[in-house]
C-alpha cells in the first residue's frame, strides 16, 4: 500500500515539478523567439506552455492555454504571436518541431479547440494558415467546425481562399457527415461568402444542392433552398 502511494505521488508531482523548473529562468533553447523580441516574462510563459503541452496531461495542457490567455491580456497579442503561436501550431500541426513529443502524440479535441480559439485571438498569417489546415485535415468534427467558424468570423487578407476551403469542407460533410456538422459548416461558409470578393463558389452551391436533395430536416433543406434562390437572383 505504501509503495502504491509513493508511485501515485510521483505521477502527480513529477510533471508539476518539471513545469515549475522550466518557468524559473529564460531557457536559451527558446530559439524560435528572436533575442529581445518580447519581454522575458513572455519567453518564460512560452517555455512553460511548451512543457505543459509536452506532458500529455489534459489538465496541464488546459493550464497552458490559460496562462497564454492571461499573457494576451497583460502584454497584448503582438508579443504572443512571436512567442506562442509557433507552440500552438506545433500542438495542432507540428509545423515548427518545437515540441519534443513522440510520433504518436495525441492531443484531446477539447485542447485542440482551445488552441484554435487562442490562434484566432492572436491573429496573423500563421494562425490563419493553421485554421485553414485544421478545417481540412482534423479527424474530429467539433474541431473542424470550430476552425471553420473562427476563420469565417475573423478579418482576412484572403477571404476568397477562406471561402474556398470552408466550402470544400461543407460539401465534403454533405457526403457523409452528421446533420449538425453540415448545418454549422453551412453557416460558416455563408458567413465567409458574404465577406469574399467572389462569393459564387461552386463547392458551396454543390453543397446546397446536396442538402436540398438529401435526407436532411425540412428546416435545413428550406434554408439551403433560400440560399440557392438568393444566389440565383444575383
Amino acid at each position: 500500500m505504501k509503495r502504491r502511494l509513493i508511485h501515485l505521488l510521483a505521477i502527480i508531482l513529477v510533471p508539476v515539478a518539471f513545469v515549475a523548473s522550466q518557468s524559473q529562468e529564460v531557457d536559451p533553447r527558446a530559439d524560435w523567439i528572436p533575442v529581445g523580441a518580447v519581454p522575458d516574462e513572455v519567453v518564460r510563459t512560452a517555455l512553460e506552455a511548451r512543457a505543459r503541452f509536452e506532458s500529455g496531461s489534459i489538465d496541464l495542457q488546459r493550464g497552458a492555454l490559460q496562462i497564454i490567455r492571461e499573457d494576451i491580456r497583460e502584454y497584448g497579442a503582438s508579443p504572443l504571436r512571436i512567442a506562442t503561436v509557433p507552440v500552438l501550431v506545433d500542438l495542432l500541426g507540428f509545423e515548427y518541431r518545437i515540441l519534443e513529443v513522440p510520433t504518436d502524440f495525441h492531443v484531446d479535441p477539447m485542447i485542440r479547440v482551445g488552441a484554435l480559439q487562442l490562434l484566432a485571438d492572436l491573429g496573423g498569417d500563421v494562425a490563419a494558415s493553421q485554421l485553414r489546415e485544421t478545417i481540412l485535415v482534423d479527424r474530429d468534427e467539433s474541431v473542424r467546425v470550430t476552425a471553420a467558424m473562427l476563420l469565417a468570423s475573423e478579418p482576412s487578407d484572403d477571404p476568397d481562399t477562406d471561402l474556398s476551403i470552408i466550402s470544400r469542407a461543407f460539401y465534403r460533410a454533405t457526403r457523409g457527415g452528421t446533420e449538425s456538422e453540415v448545418s454549422r459548416l453551412l453557416a460558416a461558409a455563408d458567413s465567409a461568402r458574404r465577406r469574399a470578393w467572389t462569393p459564387e463558389n461552386p463547392m458551396f452551391v454543390s453543397g446546397l444542392v446536396a442538402i436540398v436533395q438529401g435526407p436532411y430536416s425540412a428546416s435545413l433543406r428550406r434554408r439551403a433552398m433560400d440560399l440557392l434562390e438568393e444566389l440565383a437572383e444575383r
